[in-house]
C-alpha cells in the first residue's frame, strides 16, 4: 500500500503545511507531552513514534522538553514524507537530537524507545495485529495509541481504497492489559465526539499503556 499515491499530492501539501506553520499545529502531541509524559525525564530518553509522515509532531515534543533530555527517531514508510521531515529538521539531525527511519510498522522495529507512540495510523493498517505486536516489543516505558476505538470491531475502504478501522474497547485494552497498566484517555483534538469519517461514524480515543 502506498499511502503517497493513495492520499496525492494534495495531502503531501497540506501535511508540509503543517511543518512549515501555515496550518494550525498538531493537537495530539501537546496531550502527549501534558497528559501522558512527564514533566522531567532523569537522563535522556528516547520516543518513537510510528507513522511520523513529515514530523510534525516533533516541533512539539522538542519545545516541551529540553533538547539534551530526549532523542527523538521517526519510523514512517513513505520516501517522499521522510525526505521532507530530513530537510526541514537537517539541524536537530546534524545535533543528535532526532533521527528518520524508512520502516513499515508491520515489520520488527529497527530501535526501541523508552516512549513509543503511534497517532491515527494503526487503523490504516490491515495487518494491525502485526503492527500492534511490534508498538508492544518496541516499548520499554509508555506506548501511547491515538486510534478509532468503539464497542465493536469495524472496517471499510475510503472512496481512495484506505482501510478505516474501528477497534474494539475490549480486545485493544485486553491485549495491552498483558504487560500494561492502562488508561483511556479522551482525545483533545476531538473530545472523543462521534465523527463521520468517510460515511463512517468514527470517535478517536487516547490509550497510554505503562509498563507494569
Amino acid at each position: 500500500m502506498n499511502w503517497n499515491e493513495m492520499l496525492g499530492d494534495g495531502y503531501f501539501q497540506a501535511v508540509k503545511d503543517r511543518l512549515y506553520d501555515r496550518r494550525e499545529p498538531l493537537v495530539w502531541p501537546q496531550q502527549v507531552s501534558k497528559i501522558v509524559l512527564p514533566h522531567d525525564f532523569s537522563g535522556k530518553k528516547v520516543l518513537i513514534e510510528a507513522g511520523c509522515c513529515v514530523g510534525a509532531a516533533y516541533k512539539t515534543f522538542r519545545q516541551r522538553y529540553v533538547r539534551d533530555s530526549l532523542k527523538y527517531i521517526g519510523l514512517d514508510f513513505t520516501p517522499r514524507y521522510l525526505e521532507e521531515a530530513k530537510t526541514y529538521f537537517v539541524r536537530d539531525i546534524e545535533l543528535g537530537n532526532c533521527e528518520f527511519i524508512l520502516h513499515d510498522i508491520i515489520d520488527p522495529f529497527p530501535v526501541t524507545g523508552d516512549y513509543v507512540v503511534c497517532s491515527a495510523c494503526l487503523e490504516h493498517i490491515l495487518s494491525f495485529e502485526d503492527a500492534l505486536e511490534n508498538l508492544i516489543e518496541a516499548t520499554e516505558e509508555h506506548l501511547v495509541i491515538r486510534t478509532f476505538l468503539g464497542e465493536n470491531y469495524e472496517w471499510f475502504a475510503s472512496d481512495v481504497g484506505l482501510p478505516i478501522q474501528q477497534f474494539s474497547f475490549k480486545s485493544l485494552l485486553g491485549t495491552l492489559d498483558e504487560e500494561f497498566i492502562v488508561r483511556v484517555h479522551r482525545d483533545w483534538y476531538t473530545d472523543s465526539i462521534p465523527q463521520l469519517v468517510q460515511g463512517a461514524v468514527r470517535m478517536f480515543y487516547v490509550v497510554s499503556a505503562k509498563r507494569r
